[in-house]
């Protein structure tokens, strides 16, 4: 069976977003993207990902840069049925916040996180990234304008109204990037994590954001990462995803792109003192690219899913196929050699997207306009308790915090 066509004629050269792909149930998956005329939509399945319903408009806009995603049962103990977006535009110069209630497919009302004046597409600058807290509160960050209009924003009351700008330096400089994430394990449900990429530092390290005490913290270098600027082709070459059992966030990182030197890492991190580097899937391999982590919370099972083979032996960007590796020991070992995921034949794979966890491993990916998935070699998981109702941090609660 060949692989499954999401949008024929989705947008090529704009940034794009992160956690694109989210699957509710075993069957039922969304798929988020900016079409041929960066409209922001998305496309449904209801059978398994084997086909994909029409666009849905999200927003429409002249040109959209960049959105993020987070589905409420990615927060550990979370049963919404919410999925929130994030996303910004050259012709608003605002950043958005919409949620998609996933019982119903309907669209919540649009609201501003941001009021900006600018947003530019001259480089891989401009990004935004999201997440819901135990608690329930929502934190955005973004940098829309080349280091000019970057933030950090939180909503205490689901997404209705918005805060001022938490703090001017969490985002630090032009080209830094941030993956949102709860907190997890420090006692108040209220906090925020993420995954930083500092460029001027050659860095990824992880932050907290004290809601309490309305500040920052942020770690020691975790791994090593050089950022490559090249716009819709080389971003987010690192990616995460929480552990519901015991809150620790799973980090896989590929610290340069396309070079003999490439290590493709991996870090069971508990916060922002305590990480520890798990066995690598690669060392000194180029021509392998886009790592994503999927964990199956009914057993912890990690599934770590890249382009371009292990050995290297593939072309980035002209002959690569999506693949995959899993480890059963926490990261311990990984299967052996390359678990294909991709059914059609190599090709100028970019931009790979997977759930964090969830009741489906469903991968897609870009190969110039087209945005395809792959069914055949999906996977789906059960047993035991639901995914994300087994760690929780406080219970949760709205207000003041």
């Amino acid at each position: 069976m060949a692989d499954v066509s999401i949008d024929s004629t989705a947008a090529a050269g704009t940034h794009s977003g992160h956690r694109n792909c989210v699957f509710v149930s075993q069957s039922i998956g969304y798929f988020f993207y900016f079409d041929s005329t960066s409209t922001f939509v998305y496309s449904k399945t209801t059978n398994g990902g084997s086909s994909w319903g029409a666009p849905v408009t999200i927003a429409t806009a002249v040109t959209h840069l960049a959105f993020a995603v987070w589905f409420d049962k990615w927060t550990p103990g979370d049963s919404g049925t919410l999925i929130h977006t994030w996303f910004f535009n050259t012709t608003d110069d605002d950043v958005f916040w919409r949620s998609l209630d996933t019982s119903t497919d309907t669209l919540g009302t649009r609201q501003t996180v941001f009021n900006g004046a600018s947003a530019t597409v001259t480089s891989a600058t401009p990004f935004v990234s999201g997440t819901k807290t135990t608690s329930g509160y929502l934190y955005c960050a973004y940098d829309i304008d080349a280091g000019a209009e970057k933030g950090f924003h939180r909503s205490l009351d689901g997404g209705a109204t918005w805060s001022a700008n938490l703090a001017t330096t969490f985002i630090e400089a032009t080209l830094d990037m941030a993956m949102l994430f709860p907190a997890m394990g420090t006692g108040d449900g209220n906090d925020c994590w993420c995954l930083y990429n500092d460029v001027s530092a050659n860095a990824i390290t992880l932050k907290l954001w004290d809601s309490s005490a309305g500040s920052g913290v942020e770690s020691a270098t975790i791994a090593t990462y050089i950022e490559n600027a090249t716009n819709a082709t080389t971003r987010w070459g690192f990616n995460g995803s929480i552990r519901n059992s015991d809150g620790h966030l799973i980090m896989a990182c590929v610290n340069d792109r396309d070079t003999a030197t490439s290590d493709h890492v991996v870090y069971d991190i508990t916060d922002t003192s305590t990480f520890s580097a798990l066995t690598s899937i690669t060392t000194d391999i180029d021509d392998h690219y886009y790592p994503n982590v999927f964990i199956n919370q009914y057993n912890n099972d990690i599934y770590i899913v890249y382009n371009g083979k292990r050995d290297g032996s593939e072309v980035l960007d002209t002959t690569t196929k999506v693949y995959y590796t899993k480890s059963t020991d926490g990261g311990v070992n990984w299967s052996a050699g390359d678990t294909v995921y991709m059914e059609d034949a190599a090709a100028a794979v970019v931009q790979v997207y997977v759930p964090l966890t969830g009741d489906r491993l469903y991968a897609g990916w870009r190969i110039g306009t087209t945005l395809l998935g792959g069914y055949t070699n999906s996977l789906t998981f059960s047993g035991g308790p639901p995914p994300s109702s087994t760690y929780t941090d406080t219970l949760p609660f709205l207000g003041a915090g």
